[in-house]
Order: structure tokens, then C-alpha cells, then sequence
């Protein structure tokens, strides 16, 4: 199965992605651990390790 160019998702839902994606990148420059990361975003360890 094929999905729609950006995941089927809307622009709307794309610029919220990236911004999560972007604090991820902040805090973990700010020296926070995966596992603190993806507790507070509630995200998976999997995708903050991936972003």
C-alpha cells in the first residue's frame, strides 16, 4: 500500500510534526536523555532515537 505524499497527512499536521521533531533536537542538545525525551513528548525512545 502506498500512502499520499507527506503520510496522508495535512500541512497543518506536517508543521506540528516537525516541530516536535525540532524540540527533540532541543532537548536533546540540552543534554536530556532518550528516554526523558519521549516521556515528555510522549512519543516512543524508538522515534526520538530516530529523529
Amino acid at each position: 500500500m502506498r500512502y499520499a505524499p507527506g503520510g496522508g497527512l495535512t500541512d497543518a499536521e506536517r508543521a506540528a510534526r516537525e516541530r516536535v521533531r525540532l524540540d527533540v533536537v532541543a532537548r536533546f542538545e540540552a543534554g536530556w536523555t532518550t528516554s526523558a525525551i519521549a516521556t515528555a513528548l510522549r512519543v516512543s525512545d524508538r522515534s526520538v532515537e530516530r529523529w
